[in-house]
């Protein structure tokens, strides 16, 4: 299953629950910046689908990585998980 994200009708996004324990989300690249991501992630979405989810995580590093590791974070703050780092 798949589900299509839209802002006023239009899809900016697909949402790919990956079984129990993953999602992978892709905005479409014309719709990126434009904080679909953010009001998805606050939506309580990720809870619907998936509701013992209580952290992600990332193999972006804040020491070499800080943009794309703020990102990760705020996203998962607005989903209200914890952010651990990947071994």
């Amino acid at each position: 299953d798949i589900i299509i994200l839209l802002k006023d009708n239009i899809p900016v996004g697909i949402v790919f629950p990956m079984g129990e324990s993953d999602l992978h989300v892709l905005i479409f690249e014309e719709y990126q910046g434009r904080g679909i991501m953010s009001d998805f992630m606050s939506s309580g979405i990720v809870h619907q689908l998936n509701p013992r989810l209580s952290s992600i995580s990332t193999n972006y590093s804040p020491e070499f990585q800080p943009e794309m590791y703020n990102k990760i974070k705020h996203l998962a703050s607005k989903a209200g998980l914890e952010l651990r780092m990947s071994s």
